[in-house]
């Protein structure tokens, strides 16, 4: 089963080469190829890679924010889709299904990379295609093994302009511009992030030094200042609080619901961590005023 492995600038074809050595690992009936990798030196690359897009009857295509319009990808993802059988899956890394567009949408629902059920079903389609008759014999040998995969793509470079900051107060800074509510006081928060991905939000969250978390919902981000990438919120503290760990996280649909959940339901009651798959987080400390109770 021959998979061709496309990509397109330097934190795509690192997501290439960890594509190239993991499926085989996973599931031993596949044969990755990566061009930069595959084409010895001295060879007539142009035919030798008409060779294996010919060769190849299933296709990824690694996709960064970076390289979403990249013509080489396009070129690649248009060869395959012309070859009889074949199929293709874009792979994204800090992008979601509705950043694709153009010609690579027209493909299978694309796979974010860091999602473990998602990758299990790609990997279980490669196996159909293949038309292999025991397609789960190689799952436990993924289980087994995607821990060490999450650890190889925590590695890959994140793009600093798409990393959630908080901008103000500064780390180890006293909270500002503080509003009275019953029982405690609300101040505001600031940061930076360029881009929002489709159908994320972002959520502040205050916690303690034990790691539980408090969703603020009730306090809503917003962007005032959305070509500067600037947003801002606000965090609740009860008046006995004088001190607290400030977490802005990216959240995607799932996580958001479960911090609606945690805000609206859960009667005191904190999560214990943030959910794994809010990859885009930061986190501060900060302290009340020292007039906590007394701030007009």
């Amino acid at each position: 089963m021959k998979v061709f492995i496309s990509w397109s600038g330097e934190r795509s074809g690192q997501i290439a080469a960890l594509l190239r050595k993991w499926l085989p690992m996973i599931h031993q009936g596949i044969e990755a190829y990566v061009s930069a990798q595959e084409i010895g030196k001295g060879e007539r690359w142009a035919s030798n890679l008409d060779k294996e897009l010919e060769s190849s009857n299933f296709g990824l295509v690694c996709l960064t924010p970076e390289n979403l319009s990249a013509p080489w990808l396009h070129f690649e993802a248009g060869a395959l889709s012309k070859v009889a059988d074949s199929r293709v899956a874009p792979i994204l890394f800090e992008l979601q299904p509705g950043d694709v567009q153009g010609p690579l949408s027209q493909f299978q629902a694309a796979v974010p990379l860091d999602n473990e059920q998602e990758m299990l079903l790609l990997l279980r389609s490669i196996s159909q295609t293949s038309g292999e008759k025991t397609p789960y014999s190689w799952e436990m040998t993924f289980k087994h093994l995607w821990g060490g995969l999450q650890t190889e793509i925590a590695a890959v470079p994140r793009d600093a302009q798409d990393q959630i900051q908080i901008t103000s107060p500064v780390d180890g800074g006293v909270l500002e511009d503080p509003r009275h509510w019953s029982d405690g006081l609300s101040y505001v928060v600031r940061g930076r992030l360029s881009r929002l991905p489709g159908g994320h939000a972002i959520w502040l969250l205050n916690a303690s030094s034990d790691g539980r978390q408090w969703p603020q919902g009730f306090f809503s981000v917003r962007y005032p200042h959305p070509r500067q990438g600037e947003w801002e919120g606000r965090i609740y503290l009860p008046y006995a609080n004088s001190d607290t760990f400030i977490n802005a996280v990216v959240a995607p649909p799932t996580s958001q619901q479960l911090f609606e959940y945690y805000e609206r339901y859960g009667k005191g009651n904190a999560l214990t961590h943030i959910p794994t798959e809010c990859t885009n987080k930061t986190q501060i400390w900060v302290k009340a005023p020292t007039s906590h109770k007394g701030v007009p």
